[in-house]
């Protein structure tokens, strides 16, 4: 599965060193009155490969921190840190989201973020 051509891509470009945190606004995704009952982030199958992964361990572990705004952890797998995909250019790494609302409406979505050796 590839990343969306139509998915934001994160302003903050990462490097496989760093473990950052990303907001992810989802609130315009909800009607007024309208909150999240749950909100499910994965990593696409290509980034997994490339080692990117999301935190769920406290400190680091998703949260909403305000309503309809996420906050996840990424990280990049300490054995793919050198990896050549990093260099140049870098790579776009998709996470995907699905996020249900307390109306049962389920919406899903991709984010980018783009890692690049520093």
């Amino acid at each position: 599965m590839t990343i969306p051509s139509t998915a934001p891509v994160a302003e903050d470009v990462m490097d496989p060193a760093d473990i950052v945190d990303y907001v992810i606004d989802l609130s315009p995704l909800l009607d007024e009155g309208e909150s999240f009952s749950q909100i499910d982030f994965a990593v696409m199958p290509e980034s997994v490969l490339l080692g990117l992964g999301i935190l769920t361990v406290a400190p680091h572990e998703p949260e909403e921190f305000q309503p309809g705004q996420m906050r996840i952890w990424v990280t990049v797998d300490a054995s793919s840190r050198a990896d050549t995909a990093w260099q140049g250019e870098g790579s776009p790494c998709g996470i995907e989201f699905t996020a249900t609302t307390d109306r049962s409406r389920t919406f899903q979505r991709t984010v980018a973020i783009k890692v690049l050796q520093q």
